[in-house]
């Protein structure tokens, strides 16, 4: 299934008592050429071989880096200029952060919930509220507490618990907020989870918590157990790609590459997972600060949107956070190796006031 919608969120305001979330639709064919153009066919030629090894790639990306750094001229950022729409929701949100997560058969429903932490030296001492935005009902409505049977569709991130959605079981539309049971001393003594995954038949989530292992929790019973001391090759979330039974993030040894692993085939981090692929050129710019990188699959065919969200200091006087998206397409050769197939990147500024919080 392909995405109608992909959504960006935008923190709006830095002054306590003045800060919202917006969200704005972004189309995903805009990031592609089409299948029968020339400049499709041209950036297949350019895509090359798949590098060997992550090592190889990793050196070569290093290499990259080390020739801009000798640049005498600041390189012009990649990408075709572009603004983004009207946000079609406004999230107030004046003292606290807010986490959002995606979600529904159609990928377009949004959870928005409130952290549980110290903000503004305001202490949220209740549950964070929550919220589910239905954007083709354009509808908002509170997520209550559980109490009936638990549907888990929905995961936490960065060092939030993990929560879920569950569902009425005499109603489709009535869902509830969830949080699962706590998670294993990792996670209780601070550490956040470097890295996630949630394969594709739903019933387990794979994280591994820094210099801790990788574990894993049953979404029904919310139990947790350690699979290995050895963390998963990838940092933050992985996307699943059903069509080619493999899942695809950013490896942990160097963020600007892009690979695929076979997390089945080495049973969620239980044995080394070798990459199956591994492609690079997604560098932040020379002068840029990384604040965020996310990797969405679109569907279609193994379309993804690579979404890098940066701070650019050119000078003490011109400063400014962009947004870059990326298409890339990944096909199977008739040998059986994959080809990454990168299409059109745009790019979106902001202001001081404005900034670009995530890409889902």
């Amino acid at each position: 299934m392909s995405r109608r919608f992909l959504y960006m969120v935008l923190q709006d305001g830095r002054v306590p008592g003045a800060r919202s979330y917006t969200l704005h639709r972004i189309g995903p064919s805009l990031l592609f050429y089409p299948k029968d153009s020339p400049e499709r066919a041209a950036a297949a030629a350019a895509s090359g071989a798949t590098a060997t090894t992550m090592e190889a790639a990793a050196a070569a990306a290093a290499a990259a880096r080390a020739r801009e750094r000798a640049m005498w001229r600041e390189p012009e950022i990649a990408g075709e200029k572009a603004l983004l729409e009207r946000p079609v929701m406004t999230f107030p949100s004046p003292y606290v952060y807010m986490d959002f997560a995606l979600t529904g058969r159609r990928k377009d429903q949004i959870v928005a919930s409130e952290r549980r932490d110290f903000q503004y030296r305001f202490e949220v001492r209740t549950p964070g509220r929550a919220v589910l935005y239905d954007d083709a009902s354009q509808s908002v409505r509170d997520l209550t507490s559980p109490e009936r049977e638990d549907v888990p569709l929905a995961a936490g991130e960065d060092e939030t618990p993990v929560r879920g959605l569950i569902r009425e079981p005499a109603c489709r539309h009535d869902w509830h907020w969830y949080t699962y049971p706590p998670s294993p001393p990792p996670y209780q003594s601070g550490d956040a989870y470097g890295a996630y995954a949630a394969p594709v038949d739903g019933w387990h989530i794979w994280a591994s918590a820094r210099g801790h292992g990788t574990y894993s929790m049953h979404t029904v019973t919310g139990e947790w157990s350690k699979l290995t001391d050895r963390a998963l090759p990838f940092q933050g979330r992985a996307a699943c790609a059903p069509e080619h039974g493999l899942w695809f993030s950013f490896p942990a040894v160097d963020s600007s590459l892009l690979a695929a692993w076979d997390l089945h085939a080495s049973g969620g981090g239980a044995a080394a997972a070798p990459a199956r692929g591994v492609w690079e050129s997604f560098r932040v710019p020379r002068r840029s600060w990384n604040l965020k990188s996310h990797l969405v699959h679109l569907g279609d065919g193994g379309r993804f949107c690579v979404a890098r969200l940066f701070r650019n200091d050119i000078s003490w006087s011109e400063r400014f956070k962009l947004a870059v998206l990326t298409g890339v397409e990944v096909e199977r050769c008739d040998g059986g190796e994959l080809l990454m197939i990168k299409h059109r990147s745009f790019k979106y500024r902001f202001d001081d006031e404005k900034y670009p919080h995530l890409v889902l």
